[in-house]
């Protein structure tokens, strides 16, 4: 993500010429969906490594759709409190005309909603905690996790120090609750349910939107 985060201005550019960095931005919204492909194959080949499926991991139950309708709420409200507390004494940005989004990255930020929250949860909570936990302890093992949950994402805020560490902040605590929502229910699928939708508010949405616009 991290490389990804610094090729894109150029993949910007490339294809849709005189782009600036907030409009660069967007497009780490489509551009993601590569690195989540990736991340689903490893994790695969992890868990065939061990002897267990993916599948095992993504079994849908029809009340896994009310659960995380709950779990979203419940982030969607941390997510909005932790966001408000990092930005807290920072002046908003203030746009003088709205980013430039091309139609593709418009359309492909929409799917990618759903291809972040698969690997992001498959990764961490579903492969990583487990592991870390029992190597580590419950709450140390979680908090590491979370905290590379966190860190993770200084790749979609390159352009600005103070956005990284709020970014990081931000999802450091987020981390931290979808870790205690796992602990709750022990299933995957919940999880990746809340984070698509938290993602198609936050990120593919105000994309598509501006790529409409």
């Amino acid at each position: 993500i991290l490389i990804l985060g610094l090729t894109v201005p150029w993949l910007a550019n490339l294809t849709n010429p005189g782009s600036t960095v907030e409009s660069a931005n967007f497009h780490m919204n489509a551009w993601i969906m590569i690195i989540d492909v990736i991340t689903i194959v490893v994790v695969a080949r992890l868990l065939a490594a061990e002897g267990s499926r993916l599948g095992e991991m993504l079994e849908f139950r029809v009340p896994d759709i009310g659960w995380g309708l709950l779990f979203f709420l419940i982030i969607v409200c941390t997510f909005f409190l932790a966001t408000m507390a990092a930005s807290f004494g920072q002046n908003g940005l203030a746009l003088e005309f709205l980013p430039q989004v091309p139609l593709w990255v418009g359309i492909a930020a929409v799917p990618a909603a759903v291809t972040i929250a698969i690997a992001e949860e498959v990764l961490y909570r579903g492969y990583l905690q487990p592991r870390f936990e029992q190597r580590l302890g419950s709450w140390p093992g979680m908090l590491v996790v979370a905290l590379v949950f966190g860190l993770q994402h200084i790749g979609f805020a390159l352009s600005s120090p103070t956005d990284a560490v709020a970014r990081v902040a931000v999802t450091f605590v987020t981390g931290i609750v979808f870790a205690l929502l796992y602990w709750w229910r022990k299933r995957i699928v919940p999880l990746i349910i809340a984070h698509a939708l938290l993602d198609l508010l936050g990120l593919s949405l105000p994309t598509l939107m501006l790529a409409l616009a």
